[in-house]
């Protein structure tokens, strides 16, 4: 027989290895972006077609996404045409049980810059909104965008 040399490895050095793991794979995505975003611009992508190239890259992952399975069939049951509230005209706001959908509100901007300095937060959204609270209000209220709160 062979002598057990496995050696337990504690749990807050477990935790440290999956941290740095983490950080290793994160650095290993920023290179790869970085030498895609080079790799575009050789073949002429212009910067503002970046976005457009991200896109695309989405839809393809989305196109290979298994389907929704029999899930579906629930919410298309608990969610329907008859279990909206439409107060658009009046209120400017759909209601559908507890959920309402209404235009942002401007005294919810100042929390979104809160929930945008958190890195985790912020590095999904394309493109980035504007840092501070002052520019974000100017961003949010631009004619020519409309963003809706969900309450």
């Amino acid at each position: 027989m062979f002598p057990d040399t496995s050696v337990e490895i504690p749990a807050s050095e477990l935790s440290e290895r999956k941290i740095a793991g983490k950080r290793q794979r994160d650095q290993l995505l920023r290179l790869v972006a970085r030498g895609f975003y080079n790799e575009l611009t050789n073949y002429g992508v212009r910067k503002e077609e970046i976005l457009r190239v991200a896109s695309h890259l989405l839809d393809n992952l989305m196109s290979r996404h298994p389907q929704p399975d029999g899930e579906m069939e629930f919410y298309n049951r608990l969610f329907t045409l008859n279990t909206v509230e439409n107060h658009w005209a009046a209120r400017k706001e759909l209601i559908v049980r507890q959920v309402t959908l209404r235009p942002l509100q401007l005294g919810v901007i100042e929390k979104i810059a809160a929930w945008l300095k958190e890195p985790s937060v912020r590095e999904n959204f394309v493109p980035v909104f504007p840092e501070k609270t002052f520019e974000l209000q100017k961003y949010f209220t631009h004619p020519t965008r409309e963003y809706f709160g969900i309450y």
